[in-house]
């Protein structure tokens, strides 16, 4: 058991579930994904049938499946709640708008039965399908006011494209009027072809480079000042955002030739604004993280579990980071649960 300091109450507010529902409709798509038989560790890898990428995987008969084992594990390691995610790429390799729809529509459905079955347990992020901002409008409805999700989960880039264009401007609108965060998780990044797939370069840097791509093109596009009650989590601290906010602030404005020009006077300012969480199993990126955006403004996660030991590593690294901490304790209860309970309330 690993409780260490304790808050009032934990909130990890990225876990993540594969519904059955999708692992079998994923096969009766035209998705580019395919899922393999399981390997020697029993793991079954979803494969991007394009580029041969692994983009994520899942073992049966664990936790990446079965709820009840994460609420064994929430009890070994005194986690009150989770809210529960379905790791990217989701459905944006659906490119098919309907039957993005279709999947997306299983997979909430029975996320929300999850957390009806366990309410005191857990919440959930639902799956939009962001290929078409028409049909994504139409399931952020349906998620919201049927089956009372509180909050979003979108990849990074939907099929290498990201979200500054102003086809999601309805979609950034809906979320505001709903006061609905919107979690951006890292994909297959579009740096991918080019890293390459040895020594998990890809896994390690790739993924949280491309959240920084997503959400510096939000804030240097002037979506964010455009969309000011717009509430944007960035998984794993943000990626390069805080380490590199010197640089940004140096050269953002510098004058370099061809592309967009940045839209706004102070590009630090809207990525300041959004919120970050804490994956990144180490206290002294945790305190940079803080030092650059502020306490509020970051949230307990443990990216379980994709860890070894069945993902029970996700915890005892996340929590170890936060005893490390150099913080008081109503800094760490901010962290563990009072910012996030605050943006999505009882989820």
């Amino acid at each position: 058991m690993h409780r260490g300091i304790r808050a009032n109450l934990r909130i990890d507010v990225q876990c993540h579930l594969f519904p059955r529902s999708f692992i079998k409709g994923l096969s009766s798509t035209g998705s580019q994904l395919r899922i393999s038989p399981p390997d020697e560790r029993g793991r079954r890898v979803v494969v991007d049938s394009k580029t041969g990428g692994e983009v994520t995987f899942f073992v049966d008969d664990s936790p990446f499946v079965d709820p009840k084992m994460h609420i064994r594990d929430m009890s070994d390691y005194g986690i009150d709640r989770q809210i529960l995610s379905l790791p990217p790429p989701g459905v944006d390799m659906i490119l098919d708008p309907q039957e993005a729809l279709r999947l997306s529509m299983l997979i909430n459905d029975e996320l929300a039965r999850v957390v009806e079955t366990y309410p005191d347990k857990f919440g959930a992020l639902a799956t939009i399908p962001m290929n078409n901002a028409t049909v994504a409008l139409q399931e952020i409805e349906r998620a919201i006011n049927e089956l009372g999700f509180k909050g979003i989960i979108v990849s990074s880039n939907t099929n290498a494209k990201f979200y500054d264009g102003d086809e999601y401007d309805e979609v950034f609108r809906t979320l505001e009027r709903h006061n609905t965060p919107m979690f951006i998780h890292p994909t297959e990044p579009v740096t991918a072809k080019q890293i390459g797939q040895d020594y998990k370069l890809v896994l390690i840097f790739g993924w949280p480079f491309d959240t920084t791509l997503s959400i510096a093109r939000l804030a240097f596009s002037g979506k964010l000042e455009m969309h000011p009650n717009l509430k944007i989590i960035a998984a794993h601290g943000g990626g390069m955002v805080p380490f590199f906010s010197g640089r940004i602030g140096m050269l953002a404005k510098v004058a370099a030739g061809g592309g967009k020009a940045i839209s706004i006077d102070e590009p630090l300012k809207p990525l300041r604004n959004v919120y970050y969480d804490a994956a990144l199993f180490d206290a002294n990126a945790l305190e940079l993280l803080i030092q650059f955006a502020g306490v509020d403004h970051v949230v307990y996660a443990s990216d379980y579990p994709f860890g070894r030991n069945q993902g029970r590593s996700c915890y005892d690294e996340s929590l170890a980071m936060m005893e490390r901490l150099r913080a008081d304790n109503n800094a760490k209860e901010k962290i563990f649960a009072g910012n996030i309970s605050r943006l999505l309330g009882r989820t």
